[in-house]
């Protein structure tokens, strides 16, 4: 395990990353802070169709779609 070291920049208190993790400039992450002073960092998802017009995955791909009417509930056991 590796240490580091806080420090203050502006009117933050910073930790830097070793640049051995690799990690990218600009990435965003969700932080948390536990009950033990545990600090989290999980990377933000980044919605892959949040900049897609509606409609057009379907437009996109509507010639390998099958129109059989299935209603998704076909081969369920109650």
């Amino acid at each position: 395990m590796m240490k580091v070291k806080t420090r203050t920049v502006g009117h933050s208190t910073v930790v830097s990353v070793p640049k051995s993790f690799g990690i990218e400039t600009g990435k965003e992450y969700s932080v948390a802070i536990d009950q033990l002073g545990t600090i989290t960092f999980e990377p933000v998802d980044v919605n892959p169709f949040a900049q897609m017009a509606t409609g057009a995955l379907y437009e996109d791909n509507k010639d390998i779609l099958i129109d059989d009417d299935a209603k998704g509930l076909e081969n369920v056991v109650y």
